[in-house]
């Protein structure tokens, strides 16, 4: 395959459009804890949880997800939802991941040489993004604990912006509220996606908690999380 080619294969897998809502998170956490990137190390690990960490979620999932994709009609031309990778591409797109991995892990380095714990919350994100997508683990595919996946991952995140407070970090965390509304929220909204995808997953003998509990019963705990 062309490199041009490639590249717009890892620029599709990598979902533009969620760029932006793992971005959110991490700067809602600088926000929350009266501050907003204006360090070199902080711009970097901004940069880190974009283009790099949407791969790995992403494209992980459009690798393990390909029998359910191809029968989901959300998985069409769309950017938002995405598009099913093709098999031929898996060992390329999976290789991209494990290099996105370790410049996720160097472009923190900067913020962690500041903040110490701050490579703890990426090393976190980042085993939430693996042990989400990818066997055997794959939380993705266990009821209860794909929600509690996602939602550990998107607190991670917002957590590496949140501790970057002259050090401070550490301390407040412990009793933040928005801590825990984080948390709630992104396994509700995990939740309702695989309300979404319930039909193509069934037919896929995929197992989520869409899945596991049926459309109603999953669609009432994402409110309640929500």
């Amino acid at each position: 395959m062309p490199f041009p080619s490639r590249l717009k294969l890892l620029f599709r897998a990598s979902r533009p459009t969620y760029w932006t809502t793992t971005l959110i998170f991490y700067l809602i956490g600088l926000l929350q804890a009266g501050s907003y990137p204006q360090s070199v190390p902080e711009i970097m690990l901004a940069v880190a949880f974009s283009a790099p960490l949407c791969l790995i979620v992403m494209g992980g999932s459009d690798i393990h997800d390909y029998e359910s994709d191809i029968k989901n009609p959300r998985k069409g031309q769309s950017w938002l939802d995405g598009r099913s990778v093709e098999k031929v591409d898996h060992a390329f797109v999976l290789q991209a991941c494990k290099v996105a991995t370790i410049s996720v892990i160097l472009l923190a380095i900067p913020a962690s040489v500041q903040i110490p714990q701050t490579m703890a919350y990426v090393l976190i994100a980042l085993g939430a993004s693996w042990a989400y997508t990818t066997p055997p683990i794959r939380l993705k595919g266990r009821p209860f604990l794909d929600s509690i996946c996602a939602g550990t991952l998107y607190w991670s995140i917002w957590a590496s912006g949140f501790c970057l407070r002259d050090g401070e970090g550490s301390t407040s965390l412990q009793g933040s509220n928005p801590s825990v509304w984080i948390f709630f929220f992104c396994a509700g909204l995990q939740t309702f996606t695989a309300v979404l995808d319930q039909k193509a997953d069934s037919a896929a003998d995929i197992r989520t908690i869409a899945t596991a509990c049926g459309e109603r019963m999953a669609a009432f705990l994402s409110t309640i999380t929500l």
